[in-house]
């Protein structure tokens, strides 16, 4: 930091620093397996995302956009915790399990779908009465 001469700091382009590069190796160490795997993760994510889309179905196109968000968890996590960031990987983690699961029940039982939609009208109901 810099002192604008009247004794208050200010930022300067170096004093800016982002990720905790002294966490990287240690990461990498801890994760060997899992760091040597992460091109397969890339790969699928990419096959899965970059395609041409042909489905016009409702569900599809919400476990599809799901999957995108999915994937930006996944890689948000990966981040965190290669920075040493483990407690907003786990934030993250937490949701994106939900998710997943929340997908997988959706795949396995299409006709709940109508239901799983609706609950956005009555999350937006229960808003209403708290903000009342």
């Amino acid at each position: 930091m810099l002192n604008d001469g009247q004794n208050k700091p200010r930022w300067t382009d170096a004093d800016v620093h982002i990720g905790s590069p002294e966490q990287w190796e240690p990461f990498v160490k801890r994760n060997e397996r899992f760091v040597q795997r992460m091109p397969n993760f890339v790969a699928a994510f990419e096959a899965l995302l970059n395609r041409q889309w042909t489905s016009d179905q409702p569900l599809d196109r919400v476990v599809f956009i799901a999957g995108h968000l999915t994937v930006d968890d996944y890689m948000e996590i990966f981040t965190l915790a290669g920075n040493g960031e483990g407690y907003g990987a786990e934030k993250l983690l937490r949701s994106m399990f939900e998710r997943v699961v929340t997908l997988k029940y959706l795949h396995a039982h299409p006709d709940e779908f109508d239901r799983y939609m609706n609950y956005y009208w009555i999350h937006q109901h229960k808003l209403l009465n708290a903000v009342e």
